[in-house]
């Protein structure tokens, strides 16, 4: 009927939580009073007060207050949070991503559901993510932590848990809700020809609208590494200009060259600028892939000597970071087999049996890995 009053969709403010005191009130105050109804989940491991500030916060009947044992497994950590919503939609920041005042009217519009927020069921916010403390705005990233409450959406990764579910969800993304503070990264599986059209329409029009925007000439050139690795490029030493212009954190600028060179190499097979591009790298993030890919590098072009001094610069006894973009870099695989053939070339085989016996410790399944550390064993006489 015309006129007639919708309701307002209702809202589930769900927190996973270990040691947030400094922020949770800022979090869930950044929310109120959109949301109908609180979810909490803290960590027993928890030293803090963050617990003794949510539990006023929390209302008979409407709200659920909980304990879990975290398990190094977050994905499962928030289906079970899930399991717990009633909410129309679901609102999932970390515990310390606060929502800023510029965002609350598209949330509530998104409450409204409106013509244009019916046909989407995940909205994924730019997220601005800053150095706790120090007011630095370091990355964005689209990320799914505002969706419908849909059965059949779930997450799955232990470390970096990504929104999941069938062919039918609908995803758009939001650029006027705005997170201070997040570290995190996105996904979406399954619809990549969505999210290239959606990035490339977005970050386009906000480089046009602001050029002295960096991060959106990044994300633009990261959107075009799929499609068009000469137009990535060229935007990528765009975005390295801007850098230069206008400021950016040096771990951002250090994964715009990373990108870069993984372009030139793999896109262009050129190795000059590969290296030049991952060498810039290394000298501004203690990252591992600049040092492995120069030492890949100079492997491929028989420098074996200089690959494996290169090396030595990757602190195999760093934990993992989700900053490192391969796995097998920076869990020391790559780095042992690599090392390993350097020693071999140039016939130290002692030191690349060594080698080899590292990676069958780290991977046994990798393919050759046994017969040359059989070959290795049989010049050595062991």
């Amino acid at each position: 009927m015309k006129g007639q009053q919708v309701a307002r969709k209702t809202l589930s403010l769900v927190l996973i939580l270990k040691n947030e005191a400094d922020t949770i009130l800022d979090v869930i105050g950044g929310v109120a009073p959109l949301y109908d109804q609180l979810v909490v989940g803290i960590d027993r491991a928890s030293s803090d007060a963050t617990r003794a500030l949510v539990e006023p916060l929390v209302r008979p009947l409407a709200d659920v207050l909980y304990e879990f044992d975290f398990q190094d497994d977050f994905a499962a950590r928030r289906n079970e949070a899930l399991r717990l919503c009633w909410g129309d939609f679901i609102l999932f920041p970390d515990g310390h991503e606060i929502i800023q005042a510029a965002s609350r009217p598209y949330l509530e519009r998104v409450l409204e559901d409106g013509p244009s927020v019916i046909p989407y069921d995940v909205f994924m916010a730019i997220i601005r993510m800053a150095q706790s403390g120090s007011g630095i705005v370091q990355t964005q990233s689209p990320r799914a932590m505002l969706f419908r409450n849909h059965k059949n959406l779930y997450f799955e990764g232990k470390a970096h848990n990504y929104l999941w579910g069938h062919d039918e969800v609908r995803v758009t993304l939001a650029p006027q809700l705005v997170f201070d503070h997040c570290a995190s990264y996105y996904h979406l599986a399954d619809r990549d020809e969505q999210r290239v059209e959606m990035n490339l329409r977005i970050f386009s029009q906000a480089v046009r609208d602001d050029p002295s925007d960096v991060r959106s000439w990044f994300y633009l050139a990261n959107t075009y590494s799929s499609i068009d690795t000469d137009k990535a490029i060229e935007l990528y030493q765009v975005y390295l200009l801007k850098a230069r212009q206008y400021g950016d954190s040096p771990e951002q600028v250090g994964q715009g060259l990373i990108y870069l060179g993984h372009l030139y190499l793999f896109g262009k097979e050129d190795y000059m600028q590969a290296y030049i591009a991952f060498h810039h790298a290394s000298l501004i993030t203690p990252r591992a892939e600049p040092f492995f890919y120069m030492a890949w590098i100079r492997f491929k072009q028989s420098d074996c000597a200089i690959a494996s001094d290169l090396l030595r610069h990757i602190d195999l006894e760093r934990p993992p970071s989700p900053f490192f973009l391969e796995e097998m870099v920076y869990n020391g695989v790559a780095v042992w087999e690599l090392w390993g053939l350097c020693h071999n070339a140039l016939g130290e085989y002692k030191d690349a049996m060594r080698c080899f016996e590292r990676v069958a410790e780290l991977q046994p399944s990798r393919e050759g890995v046994q017969e040359n550390l059989e070959k290795l064993r049989a010049v050595c006489g062991v």
